[in-house]
């Protein structure tokens, strides 16, 4: 889990061994706004597993499963799909004044989408 103000794997100022060694992992440029991304949810919740949950497991099974699902996870962080270069592109050319027809559009399909996994009852309520 993040600390405050602090990047996202580290706990007491401390950064996990999967944030030292984040190779396996695709660059993932984010604003404030996309945040949290779906590896660093992913991330968060296999960090707990291992630091809170699997210390505690005397059960073979059990442990066996929660590691599974820490794999699973591990999975998800390296897999998420970032944004992609177009929305990034599609950024930039906004913030400097080249506004396309269409673009209007676009964004707003982009958040809507955004909305439905994050906020579903928000995007119900306003849409």
């Amino acid at each position: 889990m993040s600390s405050p103000g602090g990047n996202p794997g580290d706990r007491d100022g401390r950064r996990s061994a999967s944030q030292d060694d984040a190779s396996h992992r695709p660059y993932e440029p984010v604003t404030g706004t996309d945040r949290p991304t779906a590896a660093e949810l992913a991330t968060a919740v296999r960090e707990f597993l291992e630091a809170e949950i699997l210390p505690t497991l005397d059960d073979h099974r059990l442990r066996f499963r929660t590691l599974v699902a820490m794999n699973a996870l591990s999975i998800v962080e390296r897999e998420a799909p970032g944004p992609a270069e177009h929305d990034w592109e599609t950024a930039r050319r906004i913030r400097a004044g080249d506004i396309r027809e269409g673009d209007l559009a676009e964004v707003k399909a982009q958040v809507a989408a955004k909305l439905a996994i994050s906020s579903p009852k928000f995007l119900e309520r306003y849409a």
